[in-house]
């Protein structure tokens, strides 16, 4: 009896180690493959908008011989072409939808919807000029357009380079209403930053002053009044990232400021900001997904915390033809080389783990 329960004990033992070294190997598979580059998609044609991704999707424009096509990846198998036509802008995700715009021969323009499943395109309303950004949440769509074309060349007089035009539009279509327009770098180029809980939020940039200004607005929709959230000198970046927005702003420890980039973020909700990150180069810029914050510098892409100091990094070595595109588990990067391709990079397993345990 005595000898039948050793011979138990030994091979539950043994048993018990057999499932560890399983564990281990699996583990080993899963930190060995995730960080690798895994191709998407070969390209077959310039990408003329920044590929935008939502969970495991990623979805991108391409401008061919026969015109611009709309992809979509949904994480697994091969792309599919949702759309083609003349001229298409803009991308953005809404839930199962992707919002663009699209523009005939003759320069109009119109808002489409794609359901990513079906393929079913509706058209939302007409635009009066192709979609530059967009952005939407459960009741709106906002779309910025505008054109970098000289308005104005005369002797003595400051040209005005260029227009922006901010457009609400309702999320089951309807008729556009013209939020604000600038002209001109004097007055100030606008850039959309999103829509979150009915608000608009947007940034311009101006050249007024000796290095300029970047303004941080936000609006209710439809007709509320436009609100500073914040303002800065020099040219700035800033992301909207779920409950709060970041921007970028001169060093606050470095001994001459505007060689170096730091990193501010409020809640939407109005709290004061505070200080996420210093020391970033001068051409650092910002992306953002739900609500965690990140940051390109140079060849490194870093995750922003909610403290001074909280940051790791993501991925490295990233190329001067990349655009990362940061979504949920995954960094996509549209890289430029001899045979262009859509590749997506997993987050490196440091990153996953803190992703996974929420931190």
């Amino acid at each position: 009896m005595g000898h039948a329960v050793y011979e138990r004990l030994v091979s539950l033992r043994a048993l018990r180690f057999v499932m560890l070294g399983i564990a281990l190997a699996a583990a080993v598979l899963v930190v060995a493959r995730w960080g690798r580059l895994r191709p998407v998609a070969a390209l077959h044609g310039e990408v003329v908008a920044r590929p935008v991704a939502q969970g495991r999707a990623v979805a991108w424009l391409e401008r061919r011989e026969d015109g611009d096509h709309l992809l979509f990846w949904s994480g697994r198998g091969t792309p599919r072409d949702l759309l083609s036509g003349h001229s298409l802008g803009a991308l953005a995700f809404s839930g199962d939808l992707l919002l663009t715009s699209r523009a005939d021969a003759r320069g109009a323009a119109e808002l489409l919807s794609v359901d990513t499943r079906t393929g079913k395109q509706e058209s939302l309303t007409s635009l009066d000029a192709p979609a530059r950004a967009l952005a939407a949440d459960g009741n709106w769509i906002c779309s910025l357009s505008g054109s970098d074309e000289k308005l104005l060349s005369l002797p003595f007089v400051v040209a005005a380079s260029g227009w922006d035009a901010l457009w609400a539009v309702p999320r089951q279509g309807g008729r556009p209403t013209l939020l604000g327009k600038t002209w001109g770098e004097v007055q100030g180029r606008m850039g959309l930053l999103g829509v979150s809980s009915g608000y608009v939020y947007w940034i311009t940039r101006s050249s007024q002053g000796t290095m300029g200004a970047t303004t941080i607005f936000r609006r209710r929709l439809p007709d509320g009044a436009p609100e500073v959230l914040a303002r800065e000198p020099g040219p700035q970046d800033a992301v909207l990232a779920g409950t709060q927005v970041a921007w970028t702003c001169y060093s606050r420890e470095a001994a001459t400021p505007s060689a170096r980039r730091a990193v501010k973020a409020a809640t939407l909700s109005g709290a004061d900001a505070h200080l996420v990150a210093d020391w970033l180069s001068f051409r650092a810029r910002l992306l953002a997904s739900g609500d965690h914050i990140y940051a390109r510098d140079e060849d490194i892409l870093w995750r922003l915390g909610q403290a001074r100091g909280d940051q790791w990094v993501v991925a490295t070595s990233l190329k001067q033809g990349d655009t990362p595109v940061v979504a949920t588990e995954i960094e996509y990067l549209a890289q430029r080389e001899e045979e262009p391709r859509l590749v997506a990079q997993g987050l490196s397993w440091p990153a996953k783990l803190r992703l996974a345990l929420g931190l």
